[in-house]
């Protein structure tokens, strides 16, 4: 565990380096036109460190590193259209778990007067610490209903069981709002189902270092006790100041194009039945 937190900390260490560099940079941005929109706007380098207990297992720490992509297909000007894809590796005191995450996801679209709307088709997959090979999907919408808030709803539904492990099925309804230009929380409420039959509480706080860096705080709890927690750093190259942490629903210009959170972190994404 100690080497895991010698190289969380040289990771965010570099961040913090970017951070003063961005500052700089964005303050000369301020008084220049936004540049073209690129395939790497919405890249996300992301490492994170954490504790759970998922449902069937002890306690333990963890250390994360990984990507999230957020790829254009449509301009911005109309329905924002992209695909997603994003993965990485979670070190425990156990076998390290490899995360991924593929979709599609829209934005920009309208819901009801002149409110934006967002939805995601995602597939989630996890190779767990017991190597089982887990398989779920995740459809997600969303709408905006100020030009700070949005509400939405989720469902995490399992494809497949091995050896005793699944992905968990949840359906959660989530507030996102944009406190401004750097801060941002989420909060979820939910139900677990998979034989857990029991209420799940997420929380989400991101904070703009600057317009490539952020830092995001999370936890996910259940009402049996079992828990995910833990704090990540990403670096994206767009400088949108947007959070890849939170289920963002509107936007504008090459924001329409973050990619929805993956499920490598925090998150009680599988059960073991003992």
């Amino acid at each position: 565990m100690r080497t895991l937190l010698k190289w969380w900390w040289l990771t965010s260490l570099a961040a913090a380096t970017a951070w003063g560099d961005e500052n700089v940079v964005a303050q000369q941005a301020q008084a220049e036109p936004a540049p073209p929109s690129s395939i790497l706007d919405n890249l996300y380098l992301e490492s994170g460190i954490g504790a759970e207990k998922p449902p069937g297992e002890d306690s333990t720490g963890f250390a994360t590193l990984g990507f999230n992509w957020g790829i254009p297909l449509t301009s911005p000007e109309d329905v924002a259209l992209g695909l997603q894809a994003g993965g990485g590796v979670k070190f425990r005191e156990d076998d390290p778990e490899w995360n991924g995450t593929v979709g599609a996801f829209a934005r920009h679209f309208t819901t009801f007067r002149d409110q934006q709307g967002a939805a995601a088709l995602l597939f989630d997959y996890r190779r767990t610490a017991f190597h089982n090979h887990l398989w779920a999907v995740r459809p997600l919408f969303g709408t905006t209903i100020s030009e700070q808030d949005a509400l939405g709803v989720a469902i995490v539904q399992p494809l497949n069981r091995m050896r005793g492990q699944k992905s968990i099925r949840e359906l959660r309804t989530f507030w996102t709002r944009n406190w401004n230009r750097q801060l941002g929380t989420q909060l979820g409420l939910g139900y677990q189902f998979s034989d857990l039959d029991e209420a799940v509480l997420r929380t989400r706080l991101a904070y703009g270092l600057a317009p490539k860096v952020d830092i995001g705080l999370g936890a996910d709890l259940n009402t049996a006790g079992h828990y995910a927690v833990g704090v990540t750093v990403s670096y994206h190259f767009g400088g949108t100041w947007r959070h890849a942490f939170l289920d963002n629903i509107g936007g504008e210009g090459r924001e329409l194009y973050t990619p929805f959170p993956d499920n490598s972190f925090p998150m009680l994404f599988h059960r073991t039945k003992k």
